[in-house]
Formats: C-alpha cells, sequence, structure tokens
C-alpha cells in the first residue's frame, strides 16, 4: 500500500465515521421534535441551553461534532411534565428519571427513543430552580444543591456506568464514596431534593440556576422565542447571546480542529460502546 492508498483508506474511514455520527444527531433531532410536541400539546415550558444553544446560535444546527442535546424547564412543571410524557409520548420513545428508576444516577430527565439505551443516546432535561436574591443565603443554597448532586452520582453512578480499566486504588476510593452515603437512600435523596429545588419559587426570585450548577441565570433571559432546528421549531432564551456568554468564552469562536476531531471521536465511541453493550444485554436476556 502507498502513501496515496492509504490517504484514500483513511478518507473513506473518517467519512464513515462521521455518517454513523450524523445518524446518531439525527436520532436525537427526533427524540427532541417529539419532546418539543408533547410540551406544545400540555403548554410546557423548555429552553434548548448548553451546546445545543450554543449549536443552535452559532452553527445554525447541532454543534457538528457533538451529537447530545440538553435542554432547562422549570421543576415546578415537573409533575405536569411527568403525566405528560407518560400519557403524550409516542410509543416509539421513553423516558428515565427517579420515578421510572430507583437508583437513577443523574439530576436531569432523559427522553430516549426505543431501541437505543439511554446511557446512549438521548435528549438531557435539567431543572431550573429559584435562587435566593441575597447572596449570603444563595451561595449556601447553591452549595447544599450541588452536595447533594454529588450524593447521588457516587452513589449509583457506578451502577450504571461502571469504569473498566481503572485501578484498584481508583476502585477503591470510589467505594469507600459510595459506602459513606449508606444510609442515604434512593427515595431519601428524592425528598430532600424535591424539597430544595421547590424551596423557593420561580415566579418570585428574579434569579435562577439550573439545579446543581454554580451559575446564576437571570430570569429575564427566559422570555420565549423560537429557532429552527433540524427544519422544526424550538425554544431558545431571548437572551440568547446573554444566556450562552455566561457558559461559554466568546462563544462565536471555535477551538482548534484538533480539539474537534478528537472530541467527535471521543463523543462516537462513547454511543458506540454505550450501544453496543445495550444490545448484547438484550440479546442475552
Amino acid at each position: 500500500m502507498n502513501s496515496e492508498e492509504f490517504r484514500k483508506e483513511v478518507h473513506t474511514f473518517i467519512d464513515a465515521e462521521l455518517d454513523k455520527f450524523e445518524e446518531y444527531q439525527t436520532i436525537a433531532a427526533d427524540i427532541l421534535k417529539e419532546f418539543d410536541r408533547v410540551c406544545r400539546k400540555n403548554n410546557l415550558s423548555y429552553w434548548a441551553a448548553f451546546g445545543t444553544l450554543l449549536g443552535i446560535k452559532r452553527d445554525g444546527g447541532q454543534i457538528p461534532w457533538d451529537y447530545d442535546i440538553d435542554l432547562l424547564a422549570p421543576f415546578s412543571e415537573l409533575d405536569k411534565l411527568r403525566n405528560a410524557l407518560k400519557n403524550d409520548l409516542g410509543a416509539d420513545y421513553y423516558y428515565v428519571f427517579t420515578d421510572t428508576m430507583p437508583n437513577y444516577p443523574t439530576n436531569c430527565l432523559r427522553v430516549c427513543r426505543k431501541g437505543y439505551d439511554w446511557k446512549a443516546i438521548h435528549v438531557d432535561v435539567f431543572f431550573l430552580i429559584g435562587v435566593p436574591e441575597d447572596k449570603k443565603e444563595r451561595d449556601p443554597f447553591i452549595k447544599k444543591c450541588i452536595k447533594y448532586k454529588k450524593i447521588r452520582h457516587a452513589k449509583y453512578m457506578q451502577d450504571h456506568f461502571p469504569s473498566e480499566g481503572v485501578s484498584f486504588v481508583d476502585r477503591l476510593i470510589k467505594w469507600l464514596q459510595r459506602n459513606r452515603y449508606f444510609y442515604f437512600t434512593s427515595k431519601k435523596l428524592n425528598a430532600i431534593q424535591r424539597k430544595l429545588c421547590s424551596q423557593y419559587s420561580l415566579e418570585e426570585c428574579p434569579n435562577w440556576n439550573g439545579y446543581g450548577g454554580p451559575i446564576i441565570l437571570p430570569r429575564g433571559i427566559f422570555e420565549k422565542s423560537e429557532a429552527s432546528f433540524h427544519n422544526f421549531p424550538v425554544i431558545i432564551p431571548s437572551k440568547y447571546d446573554e444566556f450562552l456568554s455566561l457558559f461559554y468564552d466568546e462563544w462565536r469562536s471555535y477551538q482548534p480542529i484538533s480539539i474537534r476531531f478528537n472530541e467527535f471521536y471521543k463523543m462516537k465511541n462513547i454511543v458506540d460502546s454505550r450501544q453496543l453493550k445495550y444490545q448484547k444485554d438484550k440479546n442475552d436476556n
């Protein structure tokens, strides 16, 4: 094989990898379209956020080297949202959260398409909560939210995302961290987090926060606007520039191609491996 033949082989290989990755992106976009339909039918609020909003406003759609979709929704509408998903979500879709999985490891609700593992391809719905205006009251409150987010992660993440090739010392550390929170049952954690998320009213607070995150979000950012995403309209914050500037330095710029390519390849390998394990477990059962 000469250099030119190898070059063609590399290009063919990368094109095939990109084609598969774009298939994953299309599935995630399809889930968002279904979620949007359910929300509009039931008069529920959500906003495209984080990398999804960045892709919409900077790249005209999904970030080409990223596949997942992130949304924000009011925690005050959680019960209504779950009922809407149970009753109106199409037969080809499902959701996972603390009510469907006792030892659920994350703080976001995930909407998925049947045939795909909830850990592989999904739409992440993070929850907005009100926070105190007084910094002396707000900082300890956010610190407490972060604390219980980390406890859930420490207790349950290894149940669903076992680390391969991890050293004995690292496994021991994770085991000790997990058992440190032995008395925090799933039921107790759910109750604590619900109390925290409901402590301050979104309608009364001038500042909001994505539960478990450190960044303060002025309520005025979240006046609703629409943007096209895969040729259908989705809800975005009207002050998207202010939102994105809180999370990304120079959000209109791009990192070097080496970083973007590595991110794409890492994301694709994550989905490939999780979906492969899902299919193997399904066949074994």
